[in-house]
């Protein structure tokens, strides 16, 4: 039989990669629980979660874009891209309404 060798490195990669997947998909849960919660939520708590969400958002732009580079995944880009102009429309919604 032949033995497949495994890089230590590929593995930390994929590692990495999952990673970044479930970040992206805390981002888009938080939108959606903050549209859910929307309706209920006092002034004070309206502008904090806001600011909190676009802060997450820029940190989860600026590690993704850096990841994208140094690797050359640029199709991660794109969901965080969408998800990000989700969540301004969505806080765009909630000042405007």
């Amino acid at each position: 039989m032949m033995k497949t060798v495994i890089d230590p490195q590929v593995i930390g990669r994929n590692r990495i990669q999952r990673f970044m997947g479930y970040l992206i998909l805390l981002n888009i849960f938080m939108v959606l629980l903050y549209i859910g919660y929307l309706r209920h939520l006092s002034f004070g708590d309206g502008m904090v979660l806001p600011a909190l969400l676009i802060v997450y958002n820029l940190l989860l732009c600026k590690l993704v874009t850096k990841r994208a580079r140094r690797v050359g995944d640029v199709h991660i880009i794109y969901t965080v891209t969408l998800s990000s102009i989700g969540a301004c429309l969505v806080l765009l919604y909630y000042f405007f309404m």
